[in-house]
């Protein structure tokens, strides 16, 4: 068996026969991650003139001619294939080693164990083990989980859904929890409208994510960042959708809720529901009171999805806390959700998720609510690290802890 570089169209083909391959393996995410430094090469197993696996490996410059290396969510290759699997990945460490790496991280897009939709482990179901030897089996060493749950790039808990066998909307909300549904059926019913807007207004969606960061205590990406990402996938492979409202329609479904809380405080003898009443009737009259100038469209929410292969990835969400009682982000997931059906792929990434299950309740509600459009808890099996030369890697690391201190 051989390891040789392949084209962009040969790993396009190959990825197409895949069932399911992640979008960071993509030509996209690459044209992308080169405005960060990285460059990508994609090498092809052969076994003769058959193509056994192929990877999109990263490598980055560091100083004094030396490169740091990444394989994310691959390779792709049928891990069933023990041999083939452990000699893809052996001539990986030898290209590695070759072109002056100091270490390279893979991160496979293997599930640790099968989970349910409320996370819990389903046993007897599947067994990884003899996936993580072959990697001991090739000389890597898996990363401690204490240590890649840490890190903010790598996910090892997403949510994802199956979309083989849902062939039409109707069967597709059919798979919505009760309260989900309810959700959407809300936020149509208040009016408001999905609407997919251009890269070149991408400052609305990104004033979205900055005011989301500053809630949940994260820094959004520059315009730039979704800018070039827009442009990597182009238009036929990634959409950006917003949730917006007209004024009129705004104003009128809160007044209603005005005048319900109004009657609640009239009707009611219990102190507590009394006070609950007033105090939602004076939060709707101070939104009410917020836009009783505005004659634009009032945007609430905003989501950025991808296409790969097989799959929809719902990478970017936000929206603006004033508005969340018109569950807004329902119907723009159902929306992102019908784009995944219209596109005919057979899964729904909802992405990294965390909860109670990871040991994150601040998390809870976010997972519950990915939880309620149906689907899975997937656990990956975690990163696998080669160093092939362990005391220039901790030199090159301790160096560039003195430049940032020193910045």
């Amino acid at each position: 068996m051989e390891l040789r570089k392949i084209s962009e169209a040969e790993f396009s083909a190959f990825v197409n026969d895949q069932p399911v391959v992640s979008f960071l393996q993509s030509e996209h995410i690459a044209a992308r991650r080169a405005n960060d430094g990285w460059q990508s090469i994609v090498l092809g197993l052969f076994d003769g003139t058959s193509l056994l696996g192929a990877t999109r490996v990263y490598s980055k410059a560091l100083a004094f001619g030396f490169k740091k290396f990444e394989i994310l969510q691959g390779p792709v290759i049928d891990f069933s294939r023990e041999s083939a699997v452990v000699e893809f990945l052996k001539q990986l460490k030898d290209y590695v080693r070759s072109n002056h790496g100091v270490q390279l991280e893979v991160t496979p897009n293997l599930l640790r164990i099968h989970r349910d939709n409320d996370g819990k482990e389903i046993s007897g179901s599947y067994d990884s083990s003899s996936f993580e030897a072959e990697f001991q089996t090739a000389g890597y060493a898996k990363l401690p989980y204490s240590v890649s749950d840490n890190r903010a790039d790598i996910f090892r808990w997403v949510f994802a859904k199956d979309m083989t066998g849902i062939d039409s909307i109707e069967a597709l909300e059919k798979t919505f929890s009760s309260s989900t549904k309810r959700s959407v059926k809300r936020a149509e019913k208040s009016g408001i409208v999905i609407r997919e807007i251009p890269k070149e207004q991408v400052t609305i969606f990104h004033d979205i994510i900055e005011k989301t960061g500053e809630r949940w205590d994260f820094t959004a990406r520059s315009i730039d960042y979704y800018v070039a990402l827009l442009d990597s996938f182009g238009a036929e492979n990634s959409r950006v959708f917003v949730a917006e409202i007209s004024p009129e329609n705004y104003r009128v479904y809160v007044q209603d809720l005005i005048d319900k809380q109004q009657k609640i405080i009239d009707e009611t003898s219990d102190d507590g529901v009394k006070e609950k009443a007033s105090t939602d009737k004076a939060h709707y009259q101070e939104v009410i009171d917020a836009v009783k100038d505005a004659t634009e469209p009032i945007i609430l929410a905003g989501t950025v999805v991808l296409r790969y292969g097989n799959e929809v990835t719902h990478l970017f969400s936000g929206s603006y806390k004033e508005h969340s009682f018109l569950r807004a982000t329902s119907l723009l997931r159902a929306h992102a959700l019908r784009y995944a059906l219209e596109s005919g792929v057979t899964r729904f990434n909802f992405y990294g998720t965390k909860g109670n299950h990871t040991g994150h309740p601040k998390e809870e509600g976010i997972f519950q609510f990915k939880r309620g459009f149906g689907g899975n808890v997937e656990e990956q099996l975690g990163v696998f690290v080669y160093t092939p030369r362990p005391l220039v890697n901790v030199a090159l690391k301790i160096a560039a802890r003195i430049k940032r201190v020193l910045r």
